[in-house]
């Protein structure tokens, strides 16, 4: 159960203006209908953490006790995952509102905090001991849900650390998040964005979503001028950028040495149980195959009659044609292409298209990118995209409604604290959807 409190807290960490439609935004009232509401849950939530300290000293005292902690302990975080959803996807929504980062600056010291109440499960866990554990979970089949938590945490006792150096790791939190927060903030809210007039005549504020649409243009001297301008204005602050990913890495080295890894990508790699051989063979094999990619470039460059293929010319489509995928034709062929999965997922689909679970487009200070959330369990998931009309946006948007569905059918027919999936899992159910979206287009292409 503290590693569900754990991973909500990261993604709390890492975690609406002018609006062209309001169908088109979140409708964040499904989680509270109110800001009111949502800062009594929260505060509840904190007053509330105070009851952990009781279960300190007392999980290897008998099967029902262990239950009853963990039992309380995962109410308490899944309240946590919806709190930390609503303000972390609020600031998202306009990362320049004042109010949404604080709320979510108050959600981050409250996961902080929870994350030092927790900190003494793992240490007692393993003093508890492995037979007497077993003996329990044989016991008490209601304990089921927890044995993946339990094994888990005897499965890495060679990095467990006591209980005060654990409560000083979970204390750390905010401090090591402080290099996501910041690029957050800098690429989102604070980026002076320059402006570029095309060839056309048109002149575009090139943000990261507006360079994602744009870097494919046909016309090649307007992709370089795009690819040039935008990588340009980041140049400016490469100082600041190398100064915020030596903090990233050496937060990672930090937890590598104080919990005894032999390097930061095995102890990345660990909470999932993933061999560091696994990722190694990965890399491998994309080295090894490079041919076959440096061929294909080559036959994009012939395609695209260019001799000297940069960067700026891997984006442009190979044939000639006008499209345009404004979003209700994009959730159509989403559906269309899911059809094989059965009716009762794409009427899951459908509905969230119609119930507002998405915020589709870009606009001034949202978050770039796209995501799923799936956190709030009791809720649905949310999806955040950046949608531009082209197909790219068609198939990232098949791509997070995959994720997105994923948490739905987990969280319906798991409970709260079997629901979560591994990294390693989580790309199939979204990939997967992306290839059935490239065969439905595939076969109705003219």
């Amino acid at each position: 159960m503290k590693r569900i409190i754990m991973l909500l807290v990261a993604i709390s960490l890492a975690a609406t203006s002018l609006a062209q439609d309001e169908n088109d935004t979140w409708n964040l009232a499904d989680l509270y209908p109110t800001v009111d509401d949502w800062a009594k849950a929260k505060d509840a939530l904190a007053a509330d953490l105070d009851r952990i300290d009781h279960c300190q000293g007392q999980l290897g005292v008998s099967a029902a006790k262990l239950l009853e902690c963990s039992e309380m302990l995962s109410e308490m975080a899944k309240a946590y995952g919806r709190i930390s959803s609503y303000a972390g996807m609020a600031s998202d929504a306009d990362t320049r509102d004042a109010d949404n980062q604080r709320r979510r600056t108050e959600v981050q010291i409250l996961g902080s905090k929870f994350s030092e109440k927790v900190s003494f499960i793992d240490p007692e866990i393993l003093e508890v001991g492995e037979e007497k554990l077993r003996a329990f979970l044989d016991e008490l089949a209601a304990l089921e849900p927890y044995r993946h938590d339990i094994e888990d945490t005897l499965r890495q006792s060679k990095h467990v650390l006591d209980a005060d150096a654990e409560a000083m790791m979970a204390a750390t939190s905010l401090i090591r998040s402080t290099p996501s927060n910041t690029y957050r903030t800098l690429a989102n809210a604070d980026m002076p964005w320059p402006t570029i007039t095309l060839s056309t005549g048109e002149e575009v504020r090139l943000d990261q979503s507006a360079y994602t649409k744009y870097r494919s243009v046909d016309v090649r001297s307007d992709r370089q001028a795009v690819f040039e301008t935008f990588w340009g204005k980041w140049k400016e602050f490469e100082r600041t950028m190398g100064t915020t990913l030596a903090g990233q890495v050496n937060a990672h080295i930090f937890t590598q040495r104080q919990r005894g890894y032999p390097n930061s990508l095995t102890a990345s790699l660990d909470n999932n149980a993933i061999p560091e051989a696994v990722y190694r063979t990965l890399i491998s094999e994309t080295n090894n195959n490079l041919d076959t990619l440096h061929r294909y470039f080559r036959l994009r460059g012939r395609m695209l009659g260019v001799d000297d293929l940069r960067y700026f010319d891997i984006y442009p489509s190979l044939v000639e044609a006008d499209l345009d995928f404004p979003i209700e034709s994009g959730k159509q062929l989403t559906l269309e292409a899911v059809a094989p999965l059965g009716s009762a997922y794409t009427e899951v689909m459908s509905s969230g298209f119609d119930s507002r679970w998405m915020d589709v487009y870009p606009r001034p200070g949202k978050r770039s990118g796209a995501y799923m959330n799936g956190s709030a369990y009791d809720v649905h998931p949310y999806v955040l995209m950046n949608y531009n009309d082209d197909y790219e946006s068609v198939s990232t948007l098949a791509h997070e409604w995959g994720h997105a569905m994923h948490s739905y059918l987990a969280n319906k027919n798991q409970p709260y604290p079997t629901a979560r999936y591994s990294i390693f899992t989580a790309e199939i159910a979204s990939t997967f959807n992306e290839a059935l979206l490239l065969d439905h287009m595939l076969k109705q292409a003219r």
